[in-house]
């Protein structure tokens, strides 16, 4: 998965924001993030059965 560049962050952050919503969607990031790559240890630890 590739990074998001620093300026993409700040976009999505907004200068607006307050420190408590930034970090809250920090959290949902993390969430999804970690969503994702137990799906893909899992599709992976599938295929590593099926080649046995």
């Amino acid at each position: 998965m590739k990074k998001p560049k620093q300026e993409e962050i700040k976009e999505e952050a907004g200068a607006s924001k307050s420190g408590k919503l930034r970090s809250q969607e920090y959290r949902n990031r993390k969430k999804q993030y970690i969503v994702k790559l137990e799906d893909l240890n899992k599709t992976l630890r599938d295929e590593n059965l099926l080649l046995k």
